[in-house]
């Protein structure tokens, strides 16, 4: 499952090698639909956002969509609990995404694993 990061950097086409590496592996892939609004998010907020959403929605196209269910959304709640107790920050959507990634026996990829170090029991793919 990509992370919101790693798709952004992609969208931006930076660096190169990693847009090698997912035409390579894309068949492969999914994207969360928390992801997907992230970026939707960001296109809105663009200087073209016509031109941003079309290209957002291009590349979310490439992948399998997969839904943020019941099961992720009592994980990320069992694991913002914990991180809470602990005294961790929560971190906003990359702990839905996270949680939504466990939640589904996948493994996150990312170009940032020191962001999703506090996730319990995550499985993290860094790409650079």
């Amino acid at each position: 499952m990509l992370d919101t990061s790693i798709c952004l950097s992609l969208l931006s086409r930076k660096p190169p090698a990693l847009r090698e590496r997912l035409n390579a592996e894309a068949d492969g892939l999914v994207l969360s639909s928390i992801a997907l609004m992230e970026l939707l998010c960001a296109a809105a907020e663009a200087p073209d956002p016509i031109g941003s959403r079309r290209a957002v929605e291009d590349f979310a196209s490439r992948f399998a969509i997969v839904d943020f269910d019941r099961r992720a959304s009592q994980l990320a709640a069992d694991l913002g609990a914990e991180m809470g107790r602990a005294g961790v920050s929560k971190l906003g959507y990359d702990l839905l995404v996270a949680a939504h990634a466990r939640s589904q026996g996948l493994t996150l990829v990312t170009i940032d694993p020191d962001r999703f170090a506090e996730i319990r029991g995550l499985a993290i793919e860094k790409w650079n």
